[in-house]
């Protein structure tokens, strides 16, 4: 028998490094996998997972749907709001918990957690049953659980966990019936289009889902085109389902869908040139820290060029995936992941043109193409590594795709650290402490407010306030003048203020929102937005103020 060296046993491995007839290897790494996910997020939310504005419309209208008043807000003189902007489901879903008085923040963090880890091991099951792989399948999983990108979003109180499931899960399903009979009463193709319609009914942009899969069906079903078209609109009919029942609602209440207006042809072209480098710097970030679009150790130009390169290389290498054919499932796993995530980012740019208020094209509103491109990421090194080649190639690709997950797990790792100690959003520890909302607090409950932060004090103290007019509209007001000061008309809430039934409450938030008015005469406007106004209190954090009584109205 031949004696093995220390190089030929790491090349072994390498090449091999669960051994023979050890199947319980592979689920066993892709439930880590999951785990590893969902501890990343809990120790990433110790503080509470992150809430801002969108988050506070969704856990406040799930709270205001228990209490009988209907999903939306309450406004500041008391009439009702119906959901502005956002898809039903997530609030819907936190419902039957606030009806039973269960607080929602620790139910949406171990929501997030628990969606996570199924999102996790959705794709590393399926990318076993797919490739037929060992040990290598379960890198899709690693990859969304290490991902630099998916922790903070799944960090935050968003409706992004529950439509990735959704999703992704539905596209799934889909792939798995491509072969399947064609049932004559309800069956699969119902099921698969409430899936995907539950998706859409939590973010409308996942609507990309329901697109894909049809199209996927249509491509690649087995039976005839014109059984494939007939079980496309059966699956797609009931995938419509529970948008058209919010929209049918939501004309109901606002006689308007979403209450968005559509923009004018020069805003559109407008709109068009900012969108690309948006997209880039989101997309950058995917494979580098945010730090390097800043202050990049290279030429900055690189980056300009980065996600270009990396999409093209990722395409050259799919096409090669699928000439080979070395196995269909694959092929078509791989082309359903590039349909939508091209599907996705289409609708996006269409949203983003057309309507307004705009959306915002960052990582959070990226998360699912990101999802299928690092699956798709995962499924090709996958295959790369059972293609027949030396055992020293074999280690090369392994070496590469550890690098890899451990570039993600450091940058995630980092990204976890720093959110424990100082939290997400209003759940911030600068919030928490806030010497402001404890003045808030201890005001009389039906003292009437305006703030610049209405969704703030919404979430920490539960007040409903009135906004500051022209940050709220994104209003310039000239000439600068105190407020209270202001012309009659523009803000309804200024002038109660200056009448003496409105406390002004402040934050040190003030100038960063005035600067993407006003740009460089933010300090400026800030200085007389507050100046000769009486202090109620005041902090490093913002300040209580109101208009002073008996002296003369400032030119």
């Amino acid at each position: 028998m031949k004696d093995h060296t220390g190089r030929e046993q790491i090349l072994s491995f390498l090449n091999n490094p669960v051994g023979n007839g050890q199947q319980w290897v592979t689920p066993g790494l892709i439930v880590l996998a999951a785990l590893t996910g969902m501890l990343l997020v809990a120790w990433s939310t110790l503080l509470g997972p992150g809430v801002g504005g969108d988050a506070t419309i969704y856990l406040t209208s799930a709270q205001n749907l228990a209490r009988g008043i209907g999903l939306g807000l309450v406004e500041p003189d008391g009439s009702f709001r119906l959901l502005p902007y956002s898809a039903p489901l997530f609030p819907l879903m936190l419902t039957p918990f606030a009806a039973v008085g269960v607080d929602l923040t620790p139910v949406a963090r171990w929501l997030n957690i628990a969606l996570f880890g199924g999102m996790i091991f959705l794709a590393g099951w399926v990318s076993l049953k797919t490739t037929g792989s060992r040990w290598m399948s379960s890198l899709p999983a690693w990859l969304i659980a290490c991902s630099p990108v998916l922790l903070p979003v799944y960090s935050w109180a968003m409706a992004e966990p529950v439509t990735l499931v959704f999703g992704f899960g539905g596209l799934v399903f889909l792939l798995r019936h491509l072969d399947a009979d064609i049932p004559h009463r309800l069956g699969w193709p119902e099921l698969c289009g409430l899936v995907l319609g539950f998706s859409a009914a939590a973010r409308y942009s996942a609507a990309a889902f329901l697109a894909a899969s049809l199209l996927v069906y249509l491509l690649w079903g087995k039976v005839t085109f014109r059984k494939r078209l007939f079980t496309a609109f059966r699956i797609g009919l009931v995938g419509i389902i529970p948008m058209a029942v919010w929209m049918v609602v939501q004309l109901g209440w606002t006689d308007s869908v979403s209450a968005r207006t559509v923009l004018t042809l020069e805003e559109m072209r407008e709109r068009l040139m900012l969108f690309w480098p948006q997209l880039n710097s989101a997309l950058v970030v995917w494979a580098l820290p945010a730090s390097f679009l800043e202050a990049p150790p290279y030429p900055g130009w690189i980056n300009s060029f980065l996600p270009l390169v990396f999409f093209a290389s990722l395409g050259v290498l799919t096409f090669w995936q699928c000439r080979i054919k070395r196995s269909a499932a694959v092929g078509k796993l791989l082309l359903s992941l590039w349909i939508f995530t091209g599907i996705y980012i289409g609708l996006l740019l269409l949203v983003y043109l057309t309507t307004y208020p705009p959306i915002t094209i960052d990582n959070r509103m990226l998360s699912p193409a990101h999802t299928a491109v690092i699956w798709i990421a995962g499924l090709i090194l996958v295959q790369i590594s059972e293609h027949n080649a030396s055992r020293w190639w074999k280690a090369v690709i392994w070496i590469i795709l550890l690098g890899f997950v451990s570039w993600y797990g450091i940058r995630t790792i980092r990204i976890v650290i720093q959110n424990s100690e100082t939290g997400l959003g209003y759940n911030a520890r600068v919030w928490r402490q806030s010497r402001v909302i404890d003045g808030i607090k201890e005001l009389p409950v039906n003292q009437i407010l305006v703030t610049n932060e209405t969704m703030a004090v919404l979430y920490l103290t539960g007040r409903v306030a009135s906004p500051v007019a022209e940050i709220y509209f994104d209003d310039p007001a000239y000439p600068f003048t105190r407020y209270g000061d202001g012309p009659v008309g523009r803000d309804p809430a200024e002038a109660e203020f200056k009448s003496g039934k409105t406390i002004l409450v402040v934050f040190d938030t003030l100038e960063a929102q005035f600067a993407s008015i006003y740009g460089d005469k933010a300090d400026k406007r800030t200085e007389l937005f507050t100046q000769g106004l009486s202090e109620v209190f005041s902090s490093d954090h913002g300040a209580i103020l109101k208009y002073p009584v008996g002296l003369p109205q400032q030119e």
